[in-house]
């Protein structure tokens, strides 16, 4: 692993040096750094959010660290199995439209969730990150994300067939 020197992991790139293996590796560490950089505990402990946080904060934070790392492990690991071909190029091409569907679900899921808290509580929480529904919402939503990434590598390392 080459932490640093980005000029020879370019190089090495170039060179056809670097296993679909190792550039999993680099793609889940980069992800974890960001979804690291996003998390609500980061956030407040480095930006200073002014509400304080509670369980369901770090229980989403731990919850996405899981979920990013789901969604890359177990599609290279499918893809492995298969043809074991262009992991990196049909993860970035598959991001965009699994991303898409996810927004979607998101905001499905949202919308469920005010019109819950409306119903049985006469009001909405005000911010629904740091109340017991953001696991409504979560929980759900990165068990779609994981199912539509496992589905989409099943297909495209030719495991399963289009239906």
């Amino acid at each position: 692993m080459i932490f640093f020197k980005y000029k020879t992991l370019a190089e090495r790139l170039h060179n056809n040096e670097v296993s679909e293996k190792q550039q999993m590796i680099y793609l889940w560490l980069n992800s974890v750094l960001w979804a690291l950089a996003y998390t609500a505990s980061a956030g407040y402990s480095i930006w200073g959010d002014s509400a304080p946080l509670n369980i369901f904060d770090y229980l989403t934070d731990i919850l996405m660290l899981i979920t990013v790392s789901t969604c890359i492990i177990l599609p290279y690991k499918i893809n492995s199995k298969n043809d074991g071909k262009n992991f990196i190029s049909r993860y970035v091409c598959l991001s965009f439209p699994i991303t898409f569907l996810t927004f979607i679900c998101m905001v499905i899921l949202a919308i469920l969730t005010v019109v819950f808290e409306f119903y049985f509580f006469g009001d909405v929480i005000e911010t629904l990150q740091t109340s017991p529904s953001t696991l409504v919402i979560i929980i759900p939503l990165f068990l779609i994300i994981i199912y539509l990434y496992t589905n989409a590598f099943k297909i495209a390392s030719g495991q399963k067939e289009v239906k």
